[in-house]
């Protein structure tokens, strides 16, 4: 018998590799929550940062996914921002009251777990890197229509811990002139503005079913997906484009 266990032997280990080069190639999605405003004079650096993550990302096909949310609690200090949103400033209201680590800008959550301030570089490509050596769950599979300015995702969370499903419809900044506030004379730029968010519970039994729709504006260029496990935790994200960039 010695002969077929150790090919059995080699076969486990055969299979134990293979699975290791998968997970290897594999990374674990990373979904960078960015809180900024344009009336905020130490949140340009963080919106640069945020860029050139972005940038590292699509050169090294990492699945990494920055959003700029912009809160509207600094459009009563001197600047309104045009790309703030209520719900941006919820969304960071729901994350303190899980982190315990302040609402302020510019904040960046990584992957629903970890906080830092936005500008802080190294902190913020540590944070990245040990998302990305995560396991990756699995990731539903999940379909786009749209209806006119209205965009549905649908699928089936099957295999999936996800209690919660966000969908982020985002545009491109591009420059923006900033006339009065702490930026007033500067021109700033962003990218992946959420200009309409939607986060919906998800059924805990079955095949747990799911259909969720966001409104849209011809200048919205993309939809990121992301289901949200305990405590808020990221578990999987997948990018949809709406429209090319020029």
């Amino acid at each position: 018998m010695y002969f077929p266990i150790r090919n059995a032997l080699c076969c486990l280990f055969v299979i134990f590799f293979a699975l290791a080069n998968v997970f290897a190639e594999s990374p674990h999605p990373v979904v960078l929550e960015l809180f900024t405003s344009q009336g905020c004079s130490s949140c340009p650096p963080a919106d640069k940062l945020l860029g050139e993550i972005q940038k590292e990302a699509h050169s090294k096909r990492l699945p990494i996914y920055p959003l700029s949310f912009h809160v509207d609690y600094w459009n009563f200090l001197g600047w309104r921002d045009p790309y703030s949103r209520p719900f941006a400033s919820e969304r960071q209201r729901q994350y303190n009251a899980y982190l315990k680590a302040g609402v302020f800008t510019p904040q960046v959550i990584v992957n629903g777990s970890k906080s830092a301030i936005g500008s802080e570089s190294e902190l913020v490509h540590r944070l990245i890197q040990a998302e990305l050596r995560q396991p990756p769950e699995y990731l539903p599979e999940i379909e786009l229509s749209r209806v006119g300015s209205t965009v549905r995702l649908s699928g089936t969370l099957k295999g999936s811990y996800a209690k919660f499903i966000n969908v982020a419809a985002v545009r491109n900044g591009g420059e923006n002139f900033v006339s009065s506030g702490e930026n007033s004379g500067s021109s700033l730029s962003h990218i992946n503005v959420v200009v309409d968010f939607q986060r919906e519970s998800v059924s805990q039994e079955g095949h747990r079913p799911f259909s969720i729709e966001v409104a849209t504006s011809d200048q919205a260029n993309g939809v990121l997906v992301y289901g949200e496990g305990e405590a808020m935790k990221v578990l999987w994200a997948k990018w949809f484009v709406l429209r090319e960039e020029p």
